[in-house]
């Protein structure tokens, strides 16, 4: 067993890339767990790596009087999220605004209210959703993306997503809205 330092590998992955492969062995489990407890499996492969991208892009400015590189990697790994976190809060609205011009003048007088309500609650909805704690939000979004009950209808898009859940028999507290039967 090598009894190396993470700054000794690191130090030495300058002159031999290839070793930086020893800092994933002893800290990928560990930061792709942290990953997952934080935006799922589907996101926190491509987080990890873009984590070690980083780092290794970075190795050259680690402080080597630091022995243990976790908290370093633990600071990269934080600001991959914020940045996802960011990115999330982005395609939430324009989400929003695409539902918000998703009205056209050819609807029918009957569902025309139902649609302008759908449309000026988005933006409502949206809000709100960026207040949730962290994991009630992922929870929401990653069940809004998988659901095939409630989001996968053409509705969604050309009714807005009030007006679609509603139709489909999703309202909160509903089997459908959570997933559950």
């Amino acid at each position: 067993m090598d009894s190396r330092t993470d700054a000794e590998v690191i130090a030495c992955s300058v002159e031999s890339p290839a070793s930086f492969g020893e800092l994933f062995d002893r800290h990928g489990t560990t930061l792709f767990r942290y990953f997952v407890r934080r935006v799922g499996p589907d996101d926190a492969d491509s987080l990890l790596g873009e984590l070690f991208r980083i780092a290794f892009e970075r190795r050259e400015s680690y402080d080597t009087a630091r022995a243990e590189a976790r908290p370093w990697l633990y600071g990269i790994a934080s600001n991959l999220l914020a940045r996802h976190r960011q990115g999330e809060a982005r395609r939430l609205d324009a989400i929003a605004q695409l539902v918000n011009t998703s009205i056209t003048a050819s609807d029918l007088f009957s569902e025309v209210d139902a649609r302008l309500d759908a449309s000026r609650r988005w933006t409502d909805v949206a809000a709100a959703i960026t207040t949730l704690p962290q994991g009630e939000r992922d929870t929401l979004l990653l069940f809004s993306s998988t659901s095939p009950a409630c989001f996968s209808s053409p509705s969604v898009a050309k009714r807005g997503w009030a007006v679609a859940m509603t139709k489909r028999g999703c309202s909160p507290g509903s089997s459908s809205a959570t997933g559950w039967s």
